[in-house]
């Protein structure tokens, strides 16, 4: 998805056409590059899932026609969330904004990977 996609279901949230408020949209990014920080460790884990490389670091968008490169899970059904949370916020409606983080949250967690790794047995020796 790129980040106009993105950018035009968030402001849905709004009830907004794209662009129909160039302040908002000023914000955009700015508002996606932290939300893409915050969903950095779900997506590596749907990456470790899948086998795929994982990420050393959230990308930084820095365009609208840019792609973002992370799971469908994640761009479509968490980031408007996280990016509308925060126009929420922004506009002073703390119960809106409390709302979308949530369900950006949840997104995430849905999303989300559980990965099989080896257990340590740090308790073996120290029972007596």
């Amino acid at each position: 998805m790129t980040a106009q996609q993105i950018y035009e279901l968030a402001v849905a949230f709004l009830y907004e056409q794209p662009d129909e408020d160039e302040e908002n949209k000023s914000y955009f990014l700015p508002f996606l590059n932290v939300c893409l920080q915050e969903a950095l460790p779900y997506e590596n884990s749907i990456r470790e899932f899948e086998g795929r490389e994982m990420l050393a670091a959230a990308p930084l968008v820095t365009g609208m026609t840019e792609t973002v490169p992370y799971s469908d899970s994640i761009t479509r059904a968490a980031l408007p969330y996280g990016v509308a949370a925060r126009y929420f916020k922004e506009n002073m409606d703390p119960g809106e904004a409390l709302y979308m983080r949530t369900m950006f949250v949840s997104a995430l967690e849905r999303a989300k990977k559980y990965n099989a790794g080896e257990i340590e047995d740090v308790y073996h020796n120290s029972i007596q």
